[in-house]
């Protein structure tokens, strides 16, 4: 397919420009601006995520993830995407920033896109934020859920340690997938997916936190709370941890009436609930400091400078007599 005119000899330009290499000749053009410093892209099998910021060759912006403060998450080599980026960014690493000019052919082709005319050469600025590869086991028995799910636990430490929080967590979800319907008759064996199942959220909660992502820290939280409690799975040490962590959630949600309500019921729930009850602690201190900020602000709102007028009925009679206005 030939390019539109107006775009044509920028194109052929770039084409010979040594500061560009070419991931497929003539047609999809690749500079980096920032090197990364992570693990490089899978070419498919992986869930990437990416910010971009797209343009026409003269720089007219036509898409851009970045503006929206929106990152986008596609399935890399499944034709989600334009072709340019199929190709494209699984020649990135993690914390990559690069710069492609992509043919037509690899682009929107003859027909374009919305704002993008036919033919049409296109730019992309693409930070490569993050991937997770997929996890497609599915095994039978619940010997071997229990197992393929310790694997993953085991798997989510190692990421997690190394602060891949979002690798961590596809992790720990894909072991709570696996142990989500388990059929046994051993009571003993049910007991143990039950504790691993729960442990699996309450690791996914921390992750969430890690990354600010506090309302989903809260929901995973609770979901390995119900787990336990529907369960009859004792085990306080995990619910220590797990109460610990949503009350410490919810403090940066700034649910502060929440987050007490919460800290109570697990002080009340574990045989030991000294470290709910320092984070407890620090709730109920935000909550009076906020109540000594309400009082404080009520009391200036009362003082006569703050409500303009002189704040006594016989202020007239210092000045002597008064005139009708």
């Amino acid at each position: 397919m030939s390019i539109r005119e107006a775009d044509l000899q920028r194109f052929n330009e770039l084409c010979t420009n040594p500061e560009y290499t070419h991931v497929v000749q003539n047609q999809l053009l690749k500079k980096v601006i920032t090197p990364g410093d992570g693990e490089k892209c899978p070419d498919w099998n992986a869930t990437v995520k990416v910010h971009y910021h797209g343009t026409m060759l003269d720089g007219s912006v036509f898409d851009s993830s970045v503006r929206r403060n929106e990152p986008f998450e596609f399935h890399v080599g499944q034709g989600a995407v334009i072709k340019g980026w199929d190709k494209g960014v699984p020649t990135m690493q993690v914390n990559e920033k690069s710069y492609f000019v992509i043919h037509p052919d690899m682009a929107y082709g003859p027909s374009g896109s919305g704002s993008i005319p036919a033919k049409a050469v296109i730019c992309f600025e693409v930070t490569l934020l993050d991937f997770v590869e997929d996890d497609h086991e599915y095994p039978t028995t619940a010997e071997e859920k229990l197992q393929a799910a310790k694997i993953r636990q085991e798997a989510g430490k190692v990421l997690f340690g190394e602060q891949k929080f979002t690798r961590a967590n596809a992790k720990y979800e894909k072991g709570t997938q696996l142990l989500e319907s388990i059929v046994t008759d051993s009571n003993e064996l049910k007991v143990e997916c039950f504790r691993l199942r729960a442990t699996l959220f309450a690791n996914m909660c921390l992750c969430f936190q890690k990354l600010n992502q506090f309302a989903l820290s809260v929901k995973n939280g609770k979901e390995a709370l119900k787990i336990l409690v529907d369960n009859s799975v004792v085990d306080d040490d995990l619910r220590v941890k797990i109460y610990s962590r949503i009350i410490k959630s919810l403090v940066q949600m700034k649910k502060i009436e929440e987050a007490i309500k919460i800290g109570n019921e697990g002080v009340e729930s574990v045989k030991d609930g000294s470290l709910i009850s320092k984070e407890l602690a620090k709730a109920k201190q935000i909550q009076a400091e906020e109540e000594a900020k309400r009082k404080q602000m009520y009391a200036k709102m009362m003082k006569p400078s703050f409500l303009g007028g002189n704040g006594g009925s016989d202020a007239g009679a210092k000045t002597g007599d008064q005139k009708d206005i």
